[in-house]
């Protein structure tokens, strides 16, 4: 609600009722300044934790590809030892 509006509904009641009427209409439009404000605020921490959520999401990937490689070189190890003691 703009300015002009409150003066005009300042004008159109009188007493108490106006005053009234005038600083719930200007705290109305604080409320929703910062409800805007804070929309965009959201907007921008979602679009944070998507991005984390992406970098967390590879970064397991190849934790699980590490792994994965770990275990193929481990059975390898075992089996040349188990190989080179049957030489010996």
């Amino acid at each position: 609600m703009k300015g002009s509006e409150v003066d005009s509904i300042e004008d159109s009641d009188s007493g108490s009722n106006g005053e009234f009427l005038k600083t719930y209409m200007i705290m109305l439009r604080n409320l929703e300044q910062e409800n805007g404000h804070l929309k965009k605020e959201n907007t921008i921490l979602v679009k944070q934790i998507k991005a984390k959520e992406l970098l967390l999401t590879k970064e397991m990937y190849n934790l699980v590809k590490i792994q994965k490689e770990l275990v193929a070189t481990k059975l390898m190890l075992g089996k040349f030892n188990s190989n080179n003691s049957k030489l010996d």
